[in-house]
């Protein structure tokens, strides 16, 4: 009988310990109570107890009551990149989210279903709102390993939301990086300058950084109303079993003072980006007596300093490739190399096109041992 609504305690649901907060009570039950409860993130609850107020002081003078959060509603970006810190070294991905119309966030408990929605999981915890907007111009193709002050990108976002201009030296030191598009679609970049601008508010971005984090494939696909998502301590990183990859989950991120019931469920499924390798560079080809000795650069996802007098980690358990000889659109030949180089011969040319040829267009895949090939390098050698 001590339990009054706005109590906090802990109770087992789903087969784990989540912390709950009353809303209700119903006494109407003989020898029981009904309670009605939420979900409480642990650590952002805002007090409202009132301080003593000073001598001479009123009440309301000394400091009044604190806000009570009002649960909005909420938009979740999920996304499927690659890794942005070494450590998320495995299939997860990242959640982005902002409560819209509540007066105070106060935290959201990301929850996960295999089932359908029968049973959920608890994959996350968000006590910090992140910073997501839209882009209202879409963004051409630009160079990706020089900043480029030629182009800008405009976006619009809430108008609580605030960017900022960095140094050349931040920047260089991955400052200021935000990710646009959309599922399957996401372009990593950074940006020097942010000036705001019009109503509802719109930001100038520009000094850009374009295709980071081996996303230079996507350079150039952005459209109007892709996503805008800055990339900082406000993503949280959800965990994703490489046995799952390619499957289907349900998610719910229920914020706190509101049910499990009354949050509505986003369909959405990982494809273990993070574990993607990136494409090499710098391919050429040399001839020698009619073969065609195909070469590369491999990069790797981790380890982005490159140390004095020795090549980056290798990022993958085993190093190997995938060429693919083209024809147009068409595969003709797919060679194999536990190293840096391929020979085509001209017994393999002339096999599959007639003759030796003085140009081939090929495209380089590294391999990984948990999904496979990486994304390509293209090049006509």
């Amino acid at each position: 009988l001590y339990l009054e609504p706005g109590d906090a305690g802990t109770m087992p649901m789903d087969g784990r310990i989540e912390r709950v907060r009353i809303t209700s009570i119903d006494h109407s039950l003989p020898g029981l109570l009904r309670l009605d409860m939420v979900l409480a993130v642990e650590g952002t609850s805002v007090s409202t107890a009132i301080g003593a107020p000073s001598a001479g002081s009123a009440l309301g003078e000394a400091g009044g009551l604190g806000s009570v959060p009002i649960p909005g509603t909420v938009d979740l970006v999920l996304l499927d990149l690659p890794l942005l810190m070494d450590e998320h070294d495995d299939a997860g991905y990242y959640a982005a989210l902002r409560a819209e119309g509540s007066n105070l966030f106060g935290g959201a408990v990301l929850l996960r279903s295999a089932d359908g929605g029968i049973i959920y999981s608890e994959v996350g915890t968000i006590v910090s709102e992140a910073t997501i907007g839209t882009v209202d111009e879409a963004l051409p193709a630009g160079p990706t390993t020089v900043i480029d002050y030629g182009i800008e990108l405009i976006i619009t976002l809430p108008d609580t939301s605030e960017l900022e201009s960095i140094s050349e030296t931040s920047l260089l030191a991955g400052a200021n990086a935000a990710a646009i598009g959309v599922d399957g679609r996401w372009e990593i970049i950074q940006f020097l300058n942010a000036e705001p601008f019009g109503s509802p508010v719109q930001w100038r971005l520009t000094g850009l950084l374009r295709g980071r984090r081996g996303t230079e494939w996507a350079v150039g696909t952005s459209e109007v109303g892709d996503r805008f998502v800055l990339l900082d301590a406000s993503l949280i990183r959800v965990p994703l079993n490489t046995g799952s990859i390619g499957s289907s989950r349900l998610i719910k991120p229920v914020l706190s003072g509101k049910s499990i019931e009354e949050t509505g469920a986003i369909e959405f499924t990982g494809m273990g980006v993070a574990l993607e390798p990136f494409a090499p560079a710098q391919v050429a080809g040399e001839r020698d007596a009619g073969d065609l000795i195909i070469s590369w650069v491999r990069r790797g996802r981790i380890g982005r300093e490159l140390p004095s007098g020795s090549d980056i980690p290798l990022s993958e358990a085993s190093e190997a490739y995938e060429i693919d000889i083209m024809d147009g659109p068409t595969v003709v030949r797919t060679l194999t190399s536990a190293a840096q180089s391929v020979t085509y011969t001209a017994a393999q040319q002339t096999s599959d096109f007639g003759s030796p040829q003085s140009a081939v267009a090929v495209r380089i895949y590294q391999l990984s041992a948990i999904v496979g090939r990486g994304y390509p390098a293209e090049a006509t050698v």
